[in-house]
């Protein structure tokens, strides 16, 4: 039960201190206040309980796959929030209130969606336990192992963005977002909405999905041991529009600052 525990509350929460660090880290720093960050966790308990008392309702709608294609609809609303916010960022940060907001939709949403699977998978198992404090402790030795993994990642993300390693720590980025987009293939063939049955390789020999190495790099890039095609597809075209996005965001910008120079040569 404890073993159980300490795997559930890390490969649900780890994604969302990963995500939080990297926003304090290297995407958009000044965004992380104790304003915005206690105003993402009202709208985000509000929200995971509202979606965790509907859950049999969302059931019940589109032939059964109305939960599956509500947290497909969240996971989509997220990675296209963060992925403007983090180009907009990236090169100036000149729309500043949209960045803050698409911050702050994309953090919202990832954690409607993971307090949510939180508070359904939980509910279960407190309704199943008879050791609460075992529950309890798995609880803790997760949340202190998620706390030392993220001090270790950020002071590595501040070494990467300090030492001019822009690029390497782009590369994470964007695989960080695909690997959070790419989760609803996972939903979406629950409901046979995407195949996800025929694996392309199996490289579990290597690490396994289900080991504490398998969920880190799950959080950390989106590994799959055993991608199917369907997953494959929507994790590359997500690290596609992410440079398809800064390639349009730094022309954008060049543009801007090409006409706001020739607009000063023409005053004088």
């Amino acid at each position: 039960m404890l073993i159980n525990t300490v795997i559930l509350v890390l490969r649900d929460l780890l994604p969302l201190a990963i995500l939080l660090v990297w926003i304090m880290a290297c995407i958009n720093p000044s965004f992380i206040s104790f304003k915005r960050v206690i105003a993402v966790l009202m709208i985000s308990i509000i929200g995971g309980i509202i979606f965790f008392e509907l859950a049999p309702y969302f059931s019940e709608n589109f032939q059964g796959a109305g939960l599956e294609l509500a947290f497909a609809a969240l996971m989509l609303s997220s990675y296209f929030a963060l992925l403007y916010a983090s180009v907009s960022s990236l090169h100036g940060g000149q729309h500043q209130l949209m960045t803050y907001i698409g911050l702050f939709i994309g953090l919202s949403c990832q954690f409607i969606i993971k307090g949510t699977y939180f508070l359904i998978y939980f509910n279960g198992y407190i309704n199943r336990s008879t050791n609460e404090m075992s529950l309890l402790l798995g609880v803790l030795v997760a949340a202190g192992i998620g706390l030392s993994f993220s001090i270790l990642l950020f002071f590595l993300l501040r070494w990467l963005a300090n030492n001019h390693y822009r690029i390497y720590w782009q590369a994470l980025w964007a695989c960080f977002l695909a690997g959070l987009v790419a989760q609803m293939v996972h939903l979406l063939s629950q409901v046979d909405l995407l195949s996800d049955s025929s694996a392309l390789w199996n490289s579990g020999w290597l690490i396994e999905d289900s080991s504490e190495y398998g969920h880190v790099f799950q959080a950390l890039i989106g590994y799959e041991a055993t991608p199917s095609m369907s997953y494959l597809i929507i994790y590359l075209s997500a690290i596609a529009l992410f440079y398809l996005g800064k390639f349009i965001m730094g022309k954008y910008s060049f543009n801007k600052v090409a006409d706001v120079s020739v607009g000063k040569v023409d005053n004088r």
